[in-house]
Formats: C-alpha cells, sequence, structure tokens
C-alpha cells in the first residue's frame, strides 16, 4: 500500500490519505532527497529519514510513498531514473543497490559490500544492465551486474579515506562508456571506464 497526498497550491492545502500514527522515533519525519526525473516528467527520490522512496504524479498533483524493504535501518540515499523509468539507488544501511520500478511499483536489491561499506548513490544501468555504486568507506566503486547478481569491487586512486562520491554520471563527451564524478573530499573530478 502507498500513501497518496493531494495538494492545492493556490491554498497551501494538503489532503491525503494518510490514517497512520507516526512511525515510533521518527516522529513521522520525511525529507526529499536524492531526485531525478522519470521519462514522464515525474520526480522520484528517497527519504532515507523514513526508509521510503517518494515520487510525484505529475499529472495527478499526487504524492507518492512507499516504504522500501527494511524500512528505517535500510537508509535509502540518492538515485537515478533510467529511460526505462527504474530509479536505481543506494542502500547505505544495508550494503545494497536497489531499484524501484516506477510503473510496476516494485522493489528489487542486490547485496554489494561488506559491512559498513555504505554505497552512497548509483548510477543507471550500461549497456550491460550494470549498476555503479561508490562507497562512502572503503575508497572504491561497486559494479553490480543486475543480471548475474556479480559484485566488482573498483578500488579508486586517492589516499587512504579520501574518496566520497555524492553523484555518478555517465560521460556523455566519451567514446567509450565512462563515468564520470567529483570526490568531495579533496576536490578532484574523477572519470572511470569500463573496460569490458
Amino acid at each position: 500500500r502507498h500513501t497518496r497526498f493531494k495538494w492545492d497550491w493556490s491554498s497551501d492545502v494538503c489532503s491525503s490519505d494518510l490514517n497512520m500514527p507516526a512511525k515510533p522515533g521518527m516522529m513521522g519525519q520525511m525529507g526529499g532527497y536524492g531526485f531525478d526525473i522519470d521519462p514522464q516528467g515525474n520526480p522520484w527520490g528517497t527519504s532515507f529519514m523514513s526508509g521510503e522512496i517518494l515520487g510525484v504524479d505529475v499529472a495527478k498533483n499526487e504524492a507518492l510513498v512507499y516504504p522500501v524493504p527494511g524500512g528505517v535501518a535500510a537508509v535509502p540515499r540518492r538515485g537515478r531514473v533510467d529511460d526505462k523509468g527504474r530509479f536505481w539507488f543506494s542502500y547505505y544501511g544495508k550494503e545494497a543497490l536497489g531499484m524501484f520500478d516506477t510503473k510496476a511499483r516494485t522493489f528489487k536489491e542486490w547485496k554489494v559490500g561488506p559491512r559498513f561499506s555504505t554505497p552512497y548513490t548509483a548510477s543507471t544501468p550500461d549497456a550491460k544492465e550494470r549498476v555503479y555504486l561508490p562507497s562512502n568507506t572503503c575508497d572504491c566503486i561497486f559494479r553490480v551486474d543486475t543480471k548475474s547478481g556479480q559484485v566488482v569491487e573498483i578500488p579508486m586512486p586517492s589516499p587512504f579515506n579520501s574518496f566520497d562520491a555524492k553523484r555518478v554520471s555517465w560521460d556523455p563527451t566519451s567514446k567509450v562508456p565512462s563515468l564520470i564524478f567529483a570526490n568531495t573530499r579533496n576536490a578532484q573530478v574523477m572519470r572511470v571506464e569500463a573496460l569490458d
């Protein structure tokens, strides 16, 4: 079940079918984070405070809320929407890649790293359906083959504990598939080519 909200922007009134108590310990907190736009123009993002995927059906002026498997402890973080309408995101709290199909409204996930590897965001898939997630603590990027489940850990050429990428994008100027991102801990722009 998901919760629907409807806003009247002219009067700033929000109505909803929300009929449940506040989450224990969270006091009903929710905050949008890491949004991207699907092919229909609808934004999708996460609420790591409440453990949910948030979306807006722009045509209906409705907010959509979907609890992630694992709830608040899963800590869904930033993500990207691909051209098929799939929202790819990281599970910071359970070391996994998440995918929310915005059409079917279903979740799928892949385990990526050791405990406390804290993947922070996710790319969209490459031509071979592989998704890349930078770790916030391992000085690496995880490559997840979403067809086979294979995970490859790609070390980053950075001094110990100095790698931190908040957003991963495909380089539109490259002739070979290449990721481009900013390493925010030491002010570097980095590029990684997918070699196979």
